[in-house]
């Protein structure tokens, strides 16, 4: 920037030398305001825009930063694994129990119907004794 301010000032400067008017003079002092006002002008916006890119670029990192903890919670693929076998072995621990429990339960109704048999021959002995 102070670049351009020195380069502009050159031009008036040869400007003002090579005219002895006053008149180009005034023109002259006139450029080297607005080019100045125009510099300033430039010099904001563009420390506008870097603030800007600055806020920007903060809230981009906050996200990334978000997806780094999110990331960090998921669970890995070979915990997940061993969960699922672990779960599996509880499954199959359940189905063995149950199937131990409807055996119980069979065996539990042969002995019930055994015993109705015996009663029922018990009592058709009785009948036959006492009939004769």
């Amino acid at each position: 920037m102070a670049k351009h301010i020195r380069t502009h000032e050159a031009r008036i400067a040869a400007l003002e030398a090579m005219s002895g008017d006053v008149a180009d003079a005034t023109v002259a002092v006139g450029l080297k305001e607005h080019f100045e006002s125009r510099l300033i002008a430039i010099e904001k916006s563009t420390d506008l825009a870097a603030n800007l890119i600055d806020k920007r670029l903060e809230s981009m990192n906050e996200f990334r930063d978000a997806l780094r903890d999110q990331t960090a919670r998921f669970v890995t693929r070979d915990e997940l694994d061993l969960k699922i076998l672990r779960l599996a072995d509880e499954v199959g621990n359940l189905k063995t129990f149950r199937d131990r429990l409807e055996g119980k339960a069979s065996a539990q109704s042969v002995y019930i119907a055994y015993g109705i048999a015996v009663i029922g021959l018990a009592l058709s002995i009785i009948s036959l004794l006492l009939a004769n």
